[in-house]
């Protein structure tokens, strides 16, 4: 089937089969798969997708997009005493890292290893990690939605 690749304002017809995927289609477009992202109907396709599985039917618009490498830089307050006595410290997350992935981000930045992290959301696009082995306390808000507060101190 066809589908219209828009790259820089220009359109550029292109024949593509349903079970093809995303990733083969960028290379199609000309792109470099590890730096484009492709957008249809306001949905990023995931590059593992085939073009059947992302709903793409003849003759559908695909934008062809470079995306910006790397992750978002994330201010992490470190609220407990760390080996590199830093009080905040910035790590750059990408959307689809996983919970060890960004602890281990923590760790190389504070010196605090994963097994003693006690890490917590202490705003929006921020975060707050402590050492489990000193006095940190640990409750919820009070509300339903699971965000926590961590506060030096007592337990």
């Amino acid at each position: 089937m066809q589908v219209l690749l828009k790259i820089n304002g220009k359109t550029r017809c292109t024949l593509v089969e349903p079970r093809q995927t995303v990733g083969e289609l960028i290379k199609l477009s000309g792109a470099r798969p590890d730096e484009t992202s492709l957008i249809s109907q306001g949905r990023l396709l995931h590059p593992h997708s085939t073009v059947a599985a992302c709903g793409l039917r003849p003759d559908a618009t695909v934008y062809v997009h470079g995306r910006l490498l790397g992750g978002k830089p994330v201010k992490v307050h470190v609220i407990t005493h760390s080996p590199n006595n830093k009080s905040e410290v910035s790590i750059d997350i990408e959307e689809s890292a996983s919970k060890q992935e960004v602890k281990q981000k923590l760790a190389t930045a504070t010196g605090i290893p994963i097994e003693h992290q006690k890490v917590v959301l202490s705003g929006i696009g921020q975060l707050a990690v402590g050492d489990k082995r000193s006095n940190i306390g640990f409750s919820s808000c009070g509300s339903t939605n699971g965000v926590g507060l961590a506060v030096a101190g007592s337990k």
